[in-house]
């Protein structure tokens, strides 16, 4: 379970890191990154099941994770990886 916490907040922070880059913008609104990507990725982004039911991660997963990996990423303040 820590392997898969880890690996989403590493997906997590990479996401915004790359968000943060294509934008321009320094690496202080890493928070506000981060909020936007979760966000984005819960509620805008669709994928297809097998049956062809299309969906976001909000309504296939627990609403409550998201917030869980959020606060953690924001709360112990955990830098964003470099991209090379």
């Amino acid at each position: 379970m820590q392997a898969r916490v880890e690996g989403a907040i590493g997906y997590v922070q990479q996401h915004s890191r790359v968000a943060m880059l294509a934008a321009k913008v320094p690496t202080r609104f890493g928070s506000q990154a981060t909020t936007d990507f979760v966000h984005k990725k819960n509620y805008l982004w669709y994928s297809e099941d097998t049956s062809g039911k299309w969906s976001t991660a909000h309504e296939r997963m627990q609403p409550a994770y998201a917030p869980l990996l959020l606060a953690t990423l924001l709360s112990h303040n955990i830098p964003l990886p470099r991209v090379h």
